[in-house]
């Protein structure tokens, strides 16, 4: 699987689809997508990650955990792909200011209150 692909089997999975059906999309068997998505799919304790835990940002996780958002929302929400919208919500890929203007206007937030950085715990 590319990147890309993983990244989409991970917005899938946390969207609630299970291994299986992510294996039908890809060709691969269940195992295999659990096998791939196991380390970074899972808390420290083995419980599966949450969108709103996965964001790197604290006010705007915190909407998605309060509105019950799924990534397929917040893409709407800027007109991206799942993918792409994943990547930017938890691997610090930059937004747009027009995604960053549409995500306020939907949150009601102000631009501090929203993109401030997660403080990520040291190992």
């Amino acid at each position: 699987m590319t990147k890309e692909q993983k990244v989409e089997a991970y917005s899938m999975y946390l969207d609630g689809c299970t291994y299986q059906e992510i294996g039908d999309k890809f060709g691969i068997s269940r195992q295999r997508v659990h096998q791939l998505l196991s380390e970074p799919l899972t808390n420290k304790r083995g419980k599966p990650k949450k969108l709103s835990e996965s964001c790197n940002y604290e006010g705007l996780s915190r909407f998605i955990k309060n509105n019950s958002c799924n990534c397929d929302e917040i893409a709407h929400i800027i007109q991206r792909s799942m993918t792409n919208t994943y990547q930017k919500i938890v691997d610090k890929k930059q937004f747009t200011i027009s995604e960053i203007y549409k995500i306020l206007e939907y949150t009601s937030m102000t631009f501090e209150e929203c993109f401030k950085l997660k403080e990520r715990e040291e190992k």
